[in-house]
């Protein structure tokens, strides 16, 4: 395969990636008249990139605020290794029993390089319930945690790529 051609193909990947993050819900269809391919071609590149993991998957942008929920931000400093810490973290989120247990929505967690080893996104009904979880981290990894820190969304900007669409609000926060 030619060069010019591999470019190509990561630029028509790219151009449908741009409207699939714009909204996910779009047919391949709608996607191809946007980009200009034909339907057949718009389908192969997203399952091309379904099958590499390039997209993981599909999600909706919700408003915490009407759902009576609030998102929170735990920065996590740990001690080195954290290899072990990795899967048994992983297996733990994906437990049923841990959900039910600490009364989260687990929205994502990072690994970070920086001040900070690790970042945990999640939504929860209130502070208490946010610290409650944050206990649960510290009594199953605590030999591994230097130090947590919880921080409370107070006001979403920017989500998921998408502008608040009540961004008038954010006057009410203002100082």
């Amino acid at each position: 395969m030619a060069k010019r051609s591999r470019e190509q193909i990561r630029e028509d990947e790219k151009l449908v990636i741009k409207y699939l993050t714009e909204d996910a819900r779009q047919t391949p269809n709608e996607i191809a008249k946007k980009c200009g391919f034909s339907r057949q071609k718009s389908w192969r590149i997203i399952k091309r990139l379904e099958e590499n993991q390039e997209i993981w998957g599909y999600t909706a942008i919700v408003d915490e605020e009407k759902m009576n929920e609030t998102t929170f931000v735990a920065l996590i400093r740990s001690k080195s290794p954290i290899i072990d810490m990795t899967k048994k973290l992983a297996d733990r989120l994906k437990s049923e029993k841990s959900k039910k247990e600490v009364d989260i929505e687990l929205i994502d967690v990072f690994f970070l390089h920086g001040a900070y080893d690790w970042m945990v996104i999640f939504n929860a009904k209130d502070i208490r319930h946010a610290t409650r979880y944050v206990g649960y981290l510290e009594k199953n990894y605590g030999e591994r945690i230097i130090e947590i820190r919880i921080l409370e969304n107070v006001f979403p900007l920017v989500k998921g790529g998408k502008t608040n669409p009540n961004i008038e609000k954010i006057t009410e926060f203002s100082v």
